[in-house]
């Protein structure tokens, strides 16, 4: 669209143009998005309302290049270009679409840690002299900034940085999170005395820097505890969620004995999940490496053997775990982290795997029924509605059709309070619970996994660099050479057979017809009733989901009008560019009721206290926890609930625990219990002004 260059200037004075971006930002980081998306602008534009605006420095705007012709259907963006149509490319804003797709770069495409604030000194000097010694074990010499690091030698620089970083981190998850502190546990120097446990909050930091320093810096000397310990919410359609986070730092200077590593056991990373900073998955990839170098030769054989099994989890998890251990792998990795990273993905998966924990609890010889058959009825009556809550989350077409199929089968699942212990009985009882596990979860479960597997790599298969474009290919050369062909009784050389390597999935099998996803129709569905595919995350869906909700319209023609009045100052735009888009949302037709419920906090007056309680619930929750690093394989899971059968307390912890390691900074997450906390709303009344 053509702007006036008065508009512009205005739009970079007021600071709407960064409170659109961080709009649309929200907007696209769901992998479905309203068809309204009026109702949720006005309110992110209504917070603004009583904030002094900021006149940020004006930016320069990127190049725009239009383009007249068929090759172009909607747009797309190459090298920070706008390339669209002329009649696309006038109705929207080219600049502010090119800074929007920019900040989503990182988030469009995988979900990779990445810091806010990149600080280049801190991130090399926790790779290096820190994840170094996490990694190997060895002690080496290493160079950071042109500053060679030894024994004693800048460790007081290494301390320090740790500490602005711990302070940071306090800093920054105390705007987003509740109950954020510091703990510092330092050994104490006299026998038969506990630990000293030191808790430091921001405002004691701020009042008190130097001597928290001096804790931090007596903890990394002693090779003690420091954790930081928050609250954060989890946000489902539900009740709001809460989860209870414990963040270990382990700060492993350089010293004559080597510390703990995984090589002692390499798969713990693997099987934990591992967040990665940009920078840190090639190193990761190089330490990594050695301790899994007998391995490599299996994993091919495996992925193929997994993809034509049809058992695509498997096959995608151990493609990710090919890709980073070998340097050399083509496989892409943001498509594979596309994959098994997707939370409704990750869900399922770790339900079904639960049951199955279940199933063989229950197996188990020597288990005391008994003791276990409380947690057992609760767990599974926990995960049979974490199902149905599920389902009824996904609002997609084949999501639809599963409900009333869930329904069915799942009201039939309970397990037997007092079994009789008698051989017979009891191996009955058990194959009739067995039978219901494998004929109905497992069947539903496995619904759902595949195709929300199948739906994802369907639109993941375009280009030779796709996954199932390479997969095909290793399978092609995985198959046996065939022996030269001699010449006929002609002399003319026998046809080869050359098979052509492609992106369609070979031998794909699908569900009972009944039950069959058309991704085509089912965006065609979607299409018709106003809502737009779960793959709006495209930037090229993104561009037409704003031609066709009017959005770059809706702001060109309101921000026509309030400059057409010239009566008006940046700090008052956001009152009444509310107001007049308010009307303009009023013609965006709206189909869907919104059934989330919100507490809104001005609802209440200025002489009442809004304050919130939050208390452990005690029904475990067994996902909550699985967006915060990459989901790799279970089996860790699995075995702790297993083991801890016995213990009705360890029992219910391990079962919703979900343990991880994190080397951004290099931090070692020691523990993270998550625990399902329900949204208390409490109202005070004072009769003065508000404390």
């Amino acid at each position: 669209m053509v702007v006036n260059e008065t508009v512009r200037q205005y739009l970079s004075q007021s600071g709407i143009d960064n409170e659109l971006q961080k709009f649309l930002s929200t907007l696209f980081a769901n992998r479905e998005v309203p068809g309204n998306p009026y109702p949720k602008m006005l309110d992110h534009f209504r917070q603004l309302e009583q904030i002094e605006v900021i006149i940020p420095p004006q930016c320069n705007a990127t190049s725009i290049l239009n383009i007249d012709g068929n090759d172009v259907k909607i747009a797309s963006t190459i090298n920070g270009n706008v390339f669209a149509q002329k009649h696309i490319a006038e109705r929207i804003d080219q600049s502010a679409i090119c800074s929007i797709l920019n900040s989503l770069e990182a988030t469009r495409t995988c979900p990779i840690y990445k810091q806010s604030k990149i600080d280049e000194l801190t991130t090399t000097i926790f790779i290096t002299a820190v994840g170094l010694n996490v990694f190997t074990g060895q002690i080496v010499k290493t160079t950071i900034d042109k500053l060679n690091l030894e024994q004693g030698d800048k460790l007081e620089k290494i301390i320090s940085v740790f500490t602005s970083i711990l302070i940071k981190d306090l800093y920054e998850q105390s705007s987003v999170v509740y109950s954020s502190k510091i703990q510092v546990t330092t050994p104490s120097y006299r026998q038969n005395e506990p630990p000293s446990v030191t808790i430091w909050t921001l405002e004691m930091i701020q009042s008190s820097k130097n001597a928290f320093i001096s804790n931090i810096k007596a903890g990394v000397i002693a090779k003690s505890s420091i954790c930081l310990q928050f609250i954060m919410e989890i946000s489902l359609e539900s009740c709001p969620k809460f989860c209870n986070v414990d963040k270990h730092y382990n700060l492993h200077h350089i010293t004559n004995s080597s510390v703990r590593s995984f090589c002692e056991n390499p798969w713990i990373s693997i099987d934990q999940g591992i967040f990665f900073h940009r920078e840190a998955i090639q190193f990761y990839v190089k330490c990594i490496k050695p301790t899994l170098e007998f391995r490599n030769k299996l994993f091919l054989t495996r992925i193929v053997q997994a993809y034509e099994s049809h058992d695509f989890i498997n096959c995608f998890d151990l493609a990710l775990h090919y890709s980073l251990i070998e340097p050399k792998s083509t496989f892409p990795l943001s498509e594979i982290m596309t994959l098994t990273s997707n939370s409704n993905l990750v869900c399922f998966r770790n339900v079904s795997s639960l049951f199955n924990t279940i199933q063989k609890m229950i197996q188990l010889q020597s288990i005391e029924y008994t003791k276990v058959y409380p947690q057992l009825q609760q767990i599974t009556q926990v995960l049979v509605s974490q199902i149905e809550c599920l389902c009824l989350q996904l609002n997609t077409s084949y999501m639809a059709q599963l409900r009333s199929f869930m329904q069915f089968y799942l009201k039939d699942i309970a397990i037997v309070p007092e079994p009789n212990f008698t051989t017979n009985a009891r191996m009955k009882e058990n194959t009739n619970f067995s039978y219901h596990l494998r004929d109905t979860l497992t069947r539903v479960l496995k619904f759902l996994v595949d195709n929300i597997a199948r739906d994802i790599a369907y639109h993941l298969s375009n280009g030779s660099t796709s996954i199932i474009y390479q997969i095909n290919q290793m399978r092609a050369s995985l198959q046996p050479t065939p022996r030269p062909v001699g010449k006929s009784f002609f002399s003319k050389k026998k046809p080869t057979d050359t098979s052509i390597i492609t992106n369609q999935i070979q031998n794909f099998f699908l569900p009972s017809p009944d039950y069959v996803i058309d991704i085509l129709q089912e965006t065609s569905d979607a299409d018709a009733v106003g809502k737009y595919p779960r793959l709006i995350t495209a930037s090229v869906v993104q561009l037409q989901y704003l031609v066709d909700t009017r959005l770059d319209i809706a702001f060109t023609s309101v921000l026509s009008e309030i400059l057409n009045d010239r009566i008006l100052l940046p700090a008052k735009i956001y009152p009444t560019f509310v107001s007049r888009l308010r009307a303009f949302g009023a013609r965006y037709i709206d189909c869907e009721v919104d059934t989330k419920k919100q507490i809104n906090t001005t609802q209440f007056s200025d002489t009442e206290m809004l304050s919130i309680e939050i208390y452990e619930s005690e029904k475990p929750s067994g996902y909550y926890g699985t967006r915060l690093a990459l989901a790799f394989a279970q089996g860790n899971l699995e075995n702790l609930t297993i083991s801890a059968y016995f213990n009705e307390n360890l029992l219910q912890s391990n079962t919703i625990a979900m343990p991880f390691t994190e080397h951004i900074i290099i931090e070692s997450l020691q523990r993270n219990t998550f625990r399902q906390c329900h949204f208390k709303l409490k109202v005070k009344k004072f009769k003065g002004k508000s404390q």
